[in-house]
């Protein structure tokens, strides 16, 4: 009981990142990770490309992250204050929602365009669970 329990939260994050990568809309995808908008294709239809405001921003947090040039916490600090970035609500990015785009395995997956290496993105998933681990 008590392993199962200590197991939730990472099955209930693998469950949500599921769900939001369900087919459901075009591209097979329903909603798209911040990075990534939808493009018409020529063909009446739509397709997920890379966004050019913000897949660089993005790309270069993992970067810094990876590298160990930067921690979680200043990566996400820079791209709030520095780079400007906000959600597509126009919010800023919460330390939550910064680990959860870290965590994200879409940036690399081939279901979309990547935006990271799958090394890349296996490393910065590894640091961001690590991150979580030590704030619960």
């Amino acid at each position: 009981m008590l392993d199962g329990a200590r197991h939730a939260p990472r099955n209930l994050m693998k469950e949500s990142m599921t769900k939001t990568m369900t087919p459901r809309g075009p591209n097979g995808v329903k909603r798209l990770p911040l990075g990534y908008v939808w493009r018409e294709d020529g063909e009446g239809g739509f397709k997920a490309t890379l966004d050019p405001e913000r897949a660089p921003m993005i790309g270069k947090a993992f970067r810094k992250v990876a590298s160990g040039e930067w921690t979680v916490q200043w990566a996400n600090l820079w791209l709030t204050y520095e780079a400007g970035f906000t959600t597509r609500d126009g919010r800023c990015l919460s330390a939550t929602s910064m680990l959860r785009l870290l965590m994200d395995p879409a940036y690399s997956d081939g279901k979309l365009p990547p935006l990271v290496s799958e090394g890349m993105s296996r490393m910065v998933r590894l640091i961001a669970m690590n991150v979580r681990a030590w704030n619960q």
